[in-house]
């Protein structure tokens, strides 16, 4: 209302010929170095007219109000989705729900178009993450007046695991004292005076569904950015998932290495973790002989006859401190008052230990929230990251012995309001970045670069100390990450337009091995988690946008992964490709299949070949090329259950039909066959993969 007649005011919206000086943000024209021009936005001195500053100041107020708006909205859907996790029942309770086994529910739940989609189980992780403060390491440079080596370090707050637990409620009873300003009008009831008064204090234990918390510290000499973010979070998700990191140069977790490798067969303790631990062996056996040699000293100066026992001192009093006297609490010296259990029937739980480590085999979702950060979270290497992350993990996953455990893990990407993403991974990117100062202060260790800052909180920050934290909430696992510039997944990607449009991202399930044709992902400008239907906030939060982003760069992982299966191609391998649509027998199907004559080939002459898009219906494989001889298969019906059905098909003529080793997509194929009364076999391709294939050709 007020914004309102504001608009209206004719007083403030009136012309006048006198100029307002103020500072604004303004594009400012700037010239680079080689001489071109850009601008750049700045906070500058301007000279306007008072309707011109009154329509800067309404624009901006009205700016903020949504931007406070959205920041709200967001706060209130953190909460709502940790509560979701912590409710969220086992992937076997959903399975049952849709009259599915573990495997086929997760196989249908990847579609974004289930209304059970984006439902929470008791595998999936919430993850809040920020880069702490680049870090200057000056103790040992400040002597030689070298540039100081400096590290980054990115803070990963993990809630997983919903359970009961013990927790310790505040019972102190509170009184409220009159204070005479009662009658009085206030514009927020939470802000009006009061006066309390406490009672003794009383603590009692009771149990609680709660979420278990891990804190994850990467470690790095490069600075935050989009691959750096990526790389970690798949680790973490591996972590849990796998039992093992997969990218890291080092990993430590309560003072124990954790195996990094490709594959659970191939992960080991790190060559870096190993040599680590034989510099403390050696540094604690050299303390050890430092302090027998002093003890030896002293018993040696003090000579062999054993001294009568001194008579018991006096009590020395302490000095009093110089400048100015500090009060002392009033509970100072004494115990902590004692957690009073409720009754014993309530605190009977089932234990659920602390190392999940390889627990969360079943995941299916990982959601992230951070802030905003444009070169961090907001641009197309981190779109990239959000779209890939399903497919990289897939290519882990796929030799688990679990059906259920052989999938992907959708990613969720939250993006907080500018300047308001503080919570609980603040104040522990605090602890991970001044503990070394323990040492350094102390001048028992010499921290002076990132990897020796990992190896000292790697011995020493064992596990959480909860008391270092002044909010109620609890720690349970430390894990220290190392990483080298070149240990982070590649993600040069095509420009992604509209991306600072959005708040909340929904990676694909694209396979890997179809990334050539891009990733597919969602977009949102808002995320609702209430997962009504209809959802009564759809008008605040938008409807999802498709999008596909293409990758720029071929990892090291892809060529291997497409050689092996080129190697594997024999007599009667299923295989998929993308269809020539303007090809006459294409019958406008984006998704062509065909069985494999044998294994891929050189062509040692060119020869013709049936297909193509032209008027001659042919094709021409020209010398040297890798193609494959080929049945193709020609889809006939789509089964009740979706699942789609497939026949052999052959030219009119009998013309050779061979498939180039570029089109072929690089993914392994299950079809199951089913022999007609006629005699003729039936191939049948599920509905989830049909699908999966669909979305990676179309791109």
């Amino acid at each position: 209302a007020r914004l309102t007649l504001w608009r209206a005011c004719k007083t403030e919206h009136a012309e006048s010929g006198a100029l307002v000086r103020y500072r604004k943000y303004a594009k400012m024209p700037r010239t680079r170095g080689d001489g071109t021009e850009y601008f750049e936005v700045e906070f500058v001195y301007v000279e306007e007219s008072p309707k011109a500053m009154t329509q800067t100041m309404l624009s901006a107020v009205e700016t903020y109000l949504e931007h406070r708006r959205a920041h709200l909205y967001a706060v209130k859907q953190r909460e709502l989705c940790i509560e979701k996790l912590k409710r969220a029942g086992p992937l076997a309770q959903l399975a049952a729900s849709l009259g599915k086994t573990e495997a086929e529910a997760i196989d249908a739940l990847r579609s974004c178009e289930h209304p059970k989609h984006l439902e929470l189980t008791d595998h999936d992780i919430i993850i809040f993450t920020d880069f702490a403060a680049r870090v200057k390491y000056e103790n040992a440079s400040s002597s030689t007046c070298d540039h100081p080596n400096i590290g980054t370090i990115c803070i990963a707050v993990v809630l997983h695991s919903p359970a009961d637990r013990h927790v310790t409620k505040d019972m102190t009873e509170s009184e409220r004292q009159p204070t005479g300003l009662e009658d009085s009008a206030v514009s927020d009831p939470s802000k009006a005076a009061q006066t309390v008064t406490l009672g003794k204090r009383k603590q009692m234990v009771v149990v609680e569904k709660t979420l278990q918390c891990d804190v994850f510290a990467g470690y790095s000499e490069e600075s935050g950015n989009a691959r750096y973010d990526q790389t970690f979070q798949r680790d973490i998700v591996a972590f849990y998932k796998l039992g093992h990191f997969v990218h890291a140069t080092a990993a430590t977790s309560r003072g124990v290495p954790v195996p990094i490798g490709k594959d659970a067969a191939s992960a080991k303790q790190s060559d870096y973790d190993t040599e680590r631990l034989k510099r403390e062996e050696a540094k604690s056996a050299a303390k050890k002989k430092e302090a027998e040699a002093k003890a030896a000293a002293a018993s040696s100066a003090s000579g062999s006859a054993v001294p009568a026992p001194a008579p018991s001192p006096a009590p020395a009093v302490a000095p009093k401190p110089k400048g100015r006297e500090h009060k002392q609490r009033a509970s100072a010296g004494k115990a902590k008052a004692i957690p009073v259990a409720a009754t014993a029937d309530d605190l009977v739980v089932t234990v659920v230990g602390t190392d999940r480590r390889g627990a969360l085999t079943k995941m299916r979702i990982a959601l992230k929230w951070s802030d905003g950060c444009g070169v961090q979270y907001v641009q197309r290497e981190a779109a990239l990251g959000t779209a890939a992350f399903y497919g990289d993990i897939e290519a882990l996953a796929r030799q688990a012995a679990d059906a259920a455990a052989r999938f992907g893990v959708i990613a969720l990407h939250v993006v907080f309001e500018p300047h308001c993403f503080k919570y609980i991974h603040d104040a522990a990117g605090k602890v991970f970045v001044d503990y070394k100062n323990v040492g350094v202060m102390g001048r028992t260790e010499t921290v002076s670069s990132i990897e020796e800052h990992y190896d000292f909180n790697a011995a020493n920050m064992i596990a959480p100390k909860n008391e270092n934290f002044n909010f109620d909430f609890s720690f349970s696992n430390y894990v220290h990450v190392l990483y080298k510039a070149d240990d982070f997944i590649e993600l040069t990607a095509e420009a992604v337009n509209g991306i600072k449009s959005w708040r909340f991202t929904e990676g694909g399930t694209t396979l890997r091995a179809m990334r050539e044709y891009g990733y597919s992902f969602r977009s949102q400008p808002h995320v609702c988690f209430c997962r009504a239907t209809p959802c009564p906030h759809g008008a605040y939060t938008g409807v999802p946008t498709e999008h596909t982003v293409r990758p720029l760069a071929q990892q090291a992982a892809d060529r291997e992964q497409a050689t092996n299966f080129y190697d594997a191609i024999q007599h009667g391998t299923p295989l998929a490709s993308k269809g020539e649509l303007g090809d006459a027998t294409s019958g406008g199907e984006p998704l062509w299949l065909s069985l494999a004559g044998g294994p891929i080939q050189i062509a040692r002459e060119k020869f013709t070949a049936a297909g193509g898009a032209g008027e001659s219906g042919v094709r021409t494989i020209a010398t040297n090329w890798a193609y494959v001889e080929v049945e193709w298969l020609v889809k006939i019906k789509v089964g009740s259950s979706g699942d789609v059905h497939y026949e052999k098909w052959a030219q009119p003529h009998r013309e050779r039909t061979v498939l180039t080793k570029p089109k072929i997509v690089t993914v392994q194929v299950s079809l199951r066959t089913e022999e007609l009364s006629n005699g003729t076999t039936r191939y049948i391709l599920s509905a989830a993969d049909y699908q999966l294939l669909l979305d990676g050709v179309r791109g």
